[in-house]
């Protein structure tokens, strides 16, 4: 399980949730060989290093032009994000290097054997009609969370209070605690990733990075239904991004609609 959650963030990772790439991911997607894995990432990797080397020159002469504050705030956000994303990719790169040939081999033949995702009409059903506004999304997350803690066992559950709790501590912010679960979800805790990314989203319902982090994780827990009013209202307020709208895509291809799938993976692939 824990390699195939690994590869699954492969994915999740290579096409940063607001960077307006092109998905490339389509349905059903065999997974490649580690070597493919590698390459895709350390390309992926170097492209995030020049960005972050550009970002850093833009912020400077910002700075120094004593530019408007907003921008000069954008540009650190999107550079600190740029770190995040860079950080995660070399993380899963070193992760992946002591994998072995076989077992990747193994995660190959398994996932292949996969069958389409059979519609589940119930959970479809569960799925509010109406995008959640910004008043509302705060108590949806917290639904969602109290969820997901009952689901989490005992001593996991105090591993990840005991995380939580350590870089609150230290850093004071939501964004920390974001960066917390990322490295939990690529050793494979992710009881603890879905923890520490609620807690993050609850604290900062207005980071959208964290949110479509968060609805990332649901979906490849097998929790599509949950994940959707996150996306959908992410969608409202970024309509032309890809990483969302494959995101969408892919949590429709869980809940087994098919034809929905396509048409946001169709719209990702399009922008």
């Amino acid at each position: 399980m824990r390699i195939i959650i690994l590869l699954l963030l492969v994915s999740f990772i290579v096409g940063p949730a607001f960077s307006q790439r092109s998905s490339k991911k389509e349905i059903k997607e065999p997974i490649p060989s580690k070597k493919e894995i590698q390459s895709t990432l350390s390309e992926e990797l170097n492209g995030l290093n020049a960005q972050i080397a550009d970002t850093e020159k833009q912020l400077a002469a910002a700075k120094k032009n004593k530019e408007d504050p907003d921008t000069i705030k954008d540009l650190e956000e999107q550079l600190k994000m740029l770190k995040k994303q860079a950080n995660m990719i070399g993380g899963l790169n070193k992760n992946l290097s002591n994998i072995s040939d076989q077992v990747m081999q193994q995660a190959t033949d398994q996932d292949n054997d996969n069958d389409v995702p059979k519609r589940d009409q119930k959970r479809i059903n569960s799925i509010r009609k109406k995008s959640l506004t910004d008043q509302e999304l705060p108590s949806y997350i917290k639904s969602i969370h109290v969820q997901v803690e009952k689901t989490i066992p005992a001593k996991e559950m105090q591993e990840a209070l005991k995380i939580y709790e350590e870089t609150k501590s230290k850093w004071k912010s939501a964004a920390a605690v974001s960066n917390a679960a990322a490295g939990c979800w690529i050793y494979g805790h992710w009881e603890k990733a879905l923890y520490l990314e609620g807690k993050a989203c609850l604290e900062n319902p207005n980071d959208p990075n964290n949110l479509n982090n968060y609805a990332s994780y649901l979906t490849m827990v097998g929790a599509e239904h949950a994940a959707l009013p996150i996306l959908q209202y992410l969608v409202k307020k970024y309509p032309e991004n890809s990483t969302i709208m494959n995101d969408i895509g892919q949590a429709w291809y869980g809940l087994g609609d098919i034809d929905e799938a396509k048409k946001y993976l169709e719209s990702a692939k399009s922008l």
